[in-house]
């Protein structure tokens, strides 16, 4: 390749965002949720293979793209009364994903890949969160829900919550608030973190995982499924 060729294939990436044909999914199967699996573990596992061959010693983060490949499903599933919006500001706060039905402000996604050193929010930042994002968009508290990519970014007892940590299958979104407002999406999505590699010296050497491979991997680890949510949503008043 050549040196001025580098971000071409960036370019065409973002492009496919917005450039996508419409599609079918059945919101009473998982397989949207495993799609994002599939592009999520993609991702991962370039990166672990930039990580070894650069020598980055620190992986770049996926934030902003986990969240648009959300939006980016949202928009392929839901019908023409709706608006899928990142980013949109007022005042001080700037929901992830505002979802608009007919105009109006309907429902908020806030998406996180990690909730970083705010391991205290399930006791009390994301409850006040929603109820500003409520009182500043004018929407309801119960049209407000919080994707994570991952149940294991807080602690063993809150993943336990949404993921058999025994049996290594999902349980059922909890009913108590606000953990019933909290959507861990997957498990097992980083190949680097994988049993399987553990033994690896993965600063110099990567693996190469096939396209079957990772789709089987998709149907055993989703947590809560992004159809859950849109269900919700197409459902909410």
């Amino acid at each position: 390749m050549n040196h001025t060729d580098l971000t071409t294939p960036y370019f065409q990436f973002l492009n496919n965002f917005s450039d996508s044909e419409p599609v079918q999914f059945d919101l009473n199967k998982n397989e949207l949720s495993e799609a994002i699996f599939v592009h999520i573990f993609k991702l991962k596992n370039a990166l672990w293979k930039h990580g070894v061959e650069f020598k980055r010693r620190k992986r770049i983060p996926i934030s902003e793209i986990f969240q648009d490949i959300i939006a980016y499903y949202l928009k392929l599933v839901l019908d023409e009364r709706f608006e899928v919006v990142l980013e949109e500001k007022k005042g001080r706060y700037q929901p992830d994903i505002l979802i608009k039905k007919n105009g109006e402000n309907f429902f908020i996604l806030e998406i996180k890949t990690t909730i970083g050193w705010d391991r205290n929010a399930i006791n009390g930042s994301i409850q006040n969160r929603i109820k500003t994002l409520s009182e500043t968009f004018g929407v309801k508290e119960d049209n407000i829900v919080y994707i994570f990519q991952s149940p294991w970014n807080v602690n063993k007892s809150f993943a336990n919550k949404y993921w058999n940590i025994d049996e290594h299958v999902p349980r059922a979104l909890p009913t108590e608030y606000p953990f019933n407002k909290i959507r861990p999406l997957l498990t097992g999505e980083d190949p680097f973190y994988a049993k399987e590699n553990k033994d690896m010296d993965r600063a110099k050497y990567y693996k190469e995982y096939s396209e079957n491979e990772i789709k089987e991997r998709a149907k055993r680890f989703i947590v809560v499924p992004l159809e859950l949510t849109i269900k919700e949503i197409l459902n909410a008043e």
